[in-house]
Protein backbone atom coordinates (compact mmCIF):
# COMPACT_ATOMS: atom_id res chain seq x y z
CA UNK A 1 0.00 0.00 0.00
CA UNK A 2 2.76 2.26 0.45
CA UNK A 3 4.38 1.86 -2.94
CA UNK A 4 0.66 2.24 -5.02
CA UNK A 5 -0.04 5.29 -2.91
CA UNK A 6 3.68 7.01 -3.55
CA UNK A 7 5.05 6.88 0.41
CA UNK A 8 7.66 4.67 -1.07
CA UNK A 9 9.28 3.47 -3.82
CA UNK A 10 11.13 0.59 -2.54
CA UNK A 11 10.12 -2.12 0.00
CA UNK A 12 11.65 -4.88 2.07
CA UNK A 13 9.23 -6.84 3.49
CA UNK A 14 10.55 -9.43 6.14
CA UNK A 15 8.81 -12.82 7.46
CA UNK A 16 10.51 -14.68 10.31
CA UNK A 17 9.38 -17.06 12.45
CA UNK A 18 11.17 -19.82 15.00
CA UNK A 19 8.63 -21.78 17.37
CA UNK A 20 9.98 -24.81 18.10
CA UNK A 21 10.21 -23.95 21.56
CA UNK A 22 8.48 -27.10 23.68
CA UNK A 23 6.16 -24.40 24.91
CA UNK A 24 5.13 -23.63 21.74
CA UNK A 25 5.25 -27.28 20.84
CA UNK A 26 3.11 -28.39 23.61
CA UNK A 27 0.15 -25.70 23.01
CA UNK A 28 -0.17 -26.47 19.57
CA UNK A 29 -0.26 -30.17 20.77
CA UNK A 30 -3.17 -29.87 23.13
CA UNK A 31 -5.18 -27.39 20.63
CA UNK A 32 -5.18 -30.67 18.32
CA UNK A 33 -3.73 -29.05 15.36
CA UNK A 34 -0.09 -30.87 14.79
CA UNK A 35 0.29 -34.25 13.22
CA UNK A 36 0.80 -37.30 15.19
CA UNK A 37 4.69 -37.66 15.72
CA UNK A 38 5.97 -39.74 12.87
CA UNK A 39 2.71 -38.70 10.72
CA UNK A 40 3.70 -36.19 7.74
CA UNK A 41 1.30 -32.79 7.19
CA UNK A 42 -1.35 -33.96 4.28
CA UNK A 43 -2.55 -30.69 2.85
CA UNK A 44 -6.84 -31.44 1.80
CA UNK A 45 -6.04 -35.11 1.95
CA UNK A 46 -9.10 -36.95 2.90
CA UNK A 47 -6.29 -38.63 5.92
CA UNK A 48 -5.07 -34.78 6.94
CA UNK A 49 -4.04 -35.18 11.20
CA UNK A 50 -2.49 -31.63 11.19
CA UNK A 51 0.39 -29.77 10.85
CA UNK A 52 4.12 -29.96 11.20
CA UNK A 53 5.76 -26.72 13.07
CA UNK A 54 8.76 -25.22 10.95
CA UNK A 55 11.25 -22.42 11.10
CA UNK A 56 11.64 -20.19 7.96
CA UNK A 57 12.74 -16.72 7.20
CA UNK A 58 11.69 -14.89 3.51
CA UNK A 59 12.54 -11.50 2.28
CA UNK A 60 11.42 -9.51 -0.58
CA UNK A 61 12.36 -6.53 -2.66
CA UNK A 62 9.15 -4.51 -3.71
CA UNK A 63 9.37 -1.34 -5.90
CA UNK A 64 7.13 0.87 -7.71
CA UNK A 65 8.31 1.40 -11.31
CA UNK A 66 7.38 0.02 -14.57
CA UNK A 67 7.89 -3.62 -14.68
CA UNK A 68 10.89 -5.32 -16.94
CA UNK A 69 10.44 -8.27 -19.50
CA UNK A 70 10.11 -11.27 -17.49
CA UNK A 71 9.79 -9.67 -13.66
CA UNK A 72 6.91 -10.50 -11.34
CA UNK A 73 4.44 -7.73 -11.18
CA UNK A 74 1.66 -7.94 -8.19
CA UNK A 75 -1.42 -6.89 -9.33
CA UNK A 76 -3.73 -7.22 -6.40
CA UNK A 77 -4.21 -8.04 -2.99
CA UNK A 78 -6.91 -7.79 -0.48
CA UNK A 79 -6.95 -7.70 2.96
CA UNK A 80 -9.45 -9.09 6.00
CA UNK A 81 -9.34 -10.09 9.15
CA UNK A 82 -11.50 -12.62 11.16
CA UNK A 83 -12.19 -12.98 14.73
CA UNK A 84 -14.75 -15.42 15.00
CA UNK A 85 -12.61 -18.20 17.47
CA UNK A 86 -9.65 -17.54 19.24
CA UNK A 87 -7.93 -20.39 17.71
CA UNK A 88 -9.72 -21.39 13.79
CA UNK A 89 -11.16 -19.28 11.42
CA UNK A 90 -14.78 -18.71 10.64
CA UNK A 91 -15.92 -22.20 9.38
CA UNK A 92 -18.43 -20.25 6.66
CA UNK A 93 -14.94 -18.56 5.56
CA UNK A 94 -16.68 -15.18 4.20
CA UNK A 95 -13.17 -13.66 5.09
CA UNK A 96 -11.65 -15.78 2.47
CA UNK A 97 -14.20 -15.94 -0.20
CA UNK A 98 -13.83 -11.77 0.03
CA UNK A 99 -10.28 -11.68 -0.27
CA UNK A 100 -10.19 -14.47 -2.92
CA UNK A 101 -13.46 -12.67 -4.71
CA UNK A 102 -11.55 -9.81 -4.79
CA UNK A 103 -8.02 -10.65 -6.13
CA UNK A 104 -9.62 -13.11 -8.57
CA UNK A 105 -11.59 -10.24 -9.68
CA UNK A 106 -13.66 -12.54 -12.02
CA UNK A 107 -10.56 -13.61 -13.91
CA UNK A 108 -9.41 -17.22 -14.76
CA UNK A 109 -6.86 -18.99 -12.53
CA UNK A 110 -4.34 -21.84 -12.98
CA UNK A 111 -3.11 -22.33 -9.73
CA UNK A 112 -3.75 -21.68 -6.25
CA UNK A 113 -0.75 -21.99 -3.63
CA UNK A 114 -3.35 -22.88 -0.50
CA UNK A 115 -2.78 -21.81 3.11
CA UNK A 116 -4.15 -25.70 3.59
CA UNK A 117 -2.48 -26.28 6.70
CA UNK A 118 -4.02 -30.25 6.97
CA UNK A 119 -6.03 -29.42 9.68
CA UNK A 120 -9.78 -30.83 9.99
CA UNK A 121 -11.21 -27.14 10.88
CA UNK A 122 -8.90 -25.15 7.90
CA UNK A 123 -9.11 -27.25 5.32
CA UNK A 124 -12.01 -28.28 4.56
CA UNK A 125 -13.44 -24.78 4.74
CA UNK A 126 -10.49 -22.79 2.89
CA UNK A 127 -11.45 -25.67 -0.05
CA UNK A 128 -15.29 -24.78 -0.02
CA UNK A 129 -14.09 -20.58 -0.26
CA UNK A 130 -12.03 -21.51 -3.69
CA UNK A 131 -14.85 -24.04 -5.12
CA UNK A 132 -16.97 -20.69 -3.96
CA UNK A 133 -14.99 -18.33 -5.48
CA UNK A 134 -11.89 -19.02 -7.68
CA UNK A 135 -12.98 -22.54 -9.16
CA UNK A 136 -16.74 -21.01 -10.45
CA UNK A 137 -15.32 -18.24 -12.84
CA UNK A 138 -17.41 -18.51 -16.02
CA UNK A 139 -14.42 -18.24 -18.07
CA UNK A 140 -12.21 -20.33 -16.76
CA UNK A 141 -10.99 -23.37 -19.07
CA UNK A 142 -10.14 -26.13 -16.19
CA UNK A 143 -10.35 -26.17 -12.58
CA UNK A 144 -7.26 -24.69 -11.15
CA UNK A 145 -3.87 -26.59 -9.81
CA UNK A 146 -3.88 -26.51 -5.85
CA UNK A 147 -0.80 -27.09 -3.80
CA UNK A 148 0.29 -26.09 -0.35
CA UNK A 149 4.00 -26.00 0.64
CA UNK A 150 3.31 -26.93 4.02
CA UNK A 151 3.54 -30.59 3.29
CA UNK A 152 6.98 -30.42 2.10
CA UNK A 153 8.76 -27.89 4.72
CA UNK A 154 5.59 -27.53 7.75
CA UNK A 155 3.61 -24.36 8.70
CA UNK A 156 6.37 -21.40 9.85
CA UNK A 157 3.52 -19.62 11.40
CA UNK A 158 4.01 -15.72 10.83
CA UNK A 159 6.26 -16.43 7.88
CA UNK A 160 4.41 -18.94 5.85
CA UNK A 161 2.42 -16.22 4.05
CA UNK A 162 5.62 -14.82 2.94
CA UNK A 163 7.36 -17.95 2.48
CA UNK A 164 4.57 -18.75 -0.48
CA UNK A 165 5.30 -15.61 -2.38
CA UNK A 166 8.64 -16.61 -2.70
CA UNK A 167 7.93 -19.94 -3.29
CA UNK A 168 5.60 -18.93 -5.94
CA UNK A 169 8.04 -16.29 -7.26
CA UNK A 170 10.77 -18.81 -7.97
CA UNK A 171 7.97 -21.15 -9.61
CA UNK A 172 6.85 -18.54 -11.74
CA UNK A 173 10.90 -17.51 -12.66
CA UNK A 174 11.58 -21.59 -13.05
CA UNK A 175 8.51 -22.95 -14.83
Amino acid sequence: MLLRHGDADRAIVVGVESSLHPAFIQSFRRLGVLAAPGEPCRPMDRNRGGFLLSEAAAAVCLERRPAKPGEIVLDGYALGGDASHLTRSNPQAETLKYCLARVVAGRAVDLIHAHATGTITNDPAELAAIDATVATVADQPRRPLLYSHKGAIGHSMGASGLVATVLNVIGHQTG
